[in-house]
């Protein structure tokens, strides 16, 4: 098979999706397919390491650049384009596709927020951001999503091209101990997600923050994306806060690492505040070496994962930050239970090993060939409708 893996941001930061990306392509080269990985240029090399074995296709965005970019793709005469992507220029993607090639899709986040992130920097409506989704989905030859409810997000002939599977973490031996303090005296909580708006950090620390009489004993260690001029303003109220509530020296900010397993196995706690989640990488990679999540109930990409009172805590309101103090404080105040849960969350982590991982994408691609290539043919809705969305996607990528 001779396939490319568009991953616009792989070389912008250390995210879920552009980990998953990088994964991927070193596991089909692996198994000896002809692979290559495409991704907006920024002057640095992709976040996650691509083995040698992998083409790189780094592309400067200007003028034309699809129809550059489709020049270079035509020429590797490929089986198949996986594309990664979070929003609108999906269209700008599928039009740097060549013609005769089966494409086959990943959103990287939930259908909800792709809609939102659609309508950035448009005019579009919630409908019409709906239905250009829609219109783009269709041209795929097949569509991978993390959980079972975002299936119902697409028209049933669409549904048919979908394929359901979870994230999984990578291979590793390392196991936190939990129940005891670190060589330097101190427990540790670990946050994943750095300064993104979205990850919800100051809440996380709203509820910390009360818990005063724990502070001699607990730092975080917040991982990831640190402050930009696109999270700027938050990353600003971030540390006002922790300035006026005097944590300095309970907080301290990593920026993206090359081996995260290596800080979860020196965690005590993984806390995610996250509201939303497509499947939360994050909270099974600190399953998988023990260490037991807070989250949130609200977040589903969270909750399929965490185990009430079996491997974790979830948390019920997401405005009073009470509730998560008292669900921090729980943990942090017993060794013994949190031992408890972090074995539990090794043995249910074990369902998405890494073992998975490749048979999965190997089977998601293996179905290509038995799907059609072009827009959905309209089962279980009205031709009309099909050939509107022909028309539409002409006329948006030609």
């Amino acid at each position: 098979m001779r396939i490319c893996i568009m991953c616009d941001s792989l070389a912008a930061g250390k995210g879920g999706a552009e980990r998953v990306a990088a994964r991927l392509c070193n596991e089909l080269a692996d198994e000896g397919h002809e692979v290559w990985v495409a991704y907006k240029e920024t002057g640095r090399p992709p976040a996650y390491t691509i083995d040698a074995a992998v083409g790189q296709i780094p592309y400067s965005v200007g003028k034309g650049w699809e129809v550059r970019l489709r020049k270079v793709l035509e020429e590797l005469e490929l089986d198949i384009c996986q594309i990664f992507y979070f929003n609108r220029r999906l269209f700008k993607y599928l039009r740097s596709c060549p013609k005769d090639v089966s494409i086959t899709l990943q959103e990287c986040t939930t259908p909800d927020r792709i809609i939102r992130n659609w309508r950035v920097g448009t005019k579009l409506s919630e409908t019409g951001a709906r239905w250009e989704r829609e219109i783009a989905l269709s041209c795929a030859s097949r569509i991978r999503f993390t959980r079972h409810e975002f299936v119902d997000s697409v028209p049933s002939d669409i549904q048919a091209k979908v394929s359901v599977f979870f994230n999984s973490y990578e291979r590793h031996n390392l196991v936190a101990n939990v129940g005891i303090p670190g060589g330097d005296g101190l427990y540790r909580v670990i946050f994943i997600g750095g300064m993104k708006a979205n990850k919800n950090l100051l809440f996380f620390l709203e509820a910390f923050s009360q818990l005063k009489e724990l502070h001699d004993r607990w730092v975080i260690d917040v991982f990831g994306t640190i402050p930009s001029s696109w999270q700027g303003g938050y990353a600003d109220k971030v540390m006002d806060f922790i300035e006026e509530r005097a944590l300095d020296d309970n907080v301290f900010f990593h920026g993206e690492v090359d081996h995260i397993y290596e800080k979860y196995a020196q965690a005590h706690i993984h806390v995610i505040t996250s509201l939303e989640e497509n499947f939360s990488l994050s909270t099974l990679e600190a399953m998988s070496c023990g260490v037991p999540t807070v989250g949130m109930n609200c977040c589903a990409g969270v909750r399929e994962l965490v185990a009430q009172n079996e491997n974790g805590l979830l948390v019920d309101s997401i405005e009073d930050s009470s509730d998560l103090r008292e669900s921090l404080k729980t943990l942090m105040e017993d060794d013994t239970l949190r031992a408890r849960f972090g074995k539990k969350a090794v043995v249910d982590a074990k369902q998405y090993g890494p073992e998975q991982f490749r048979k999965n994408w190997m089977d998601f691609f293996k179905s290509v060939g038995n799907s059609e290539k072009t827009v959905c043919s309209g089962r279980g809705i009205k031709k009309e409708m099909v050939m509107h969305r022909q028309r539409m996607l002409s006329s948006i990528i030609g």
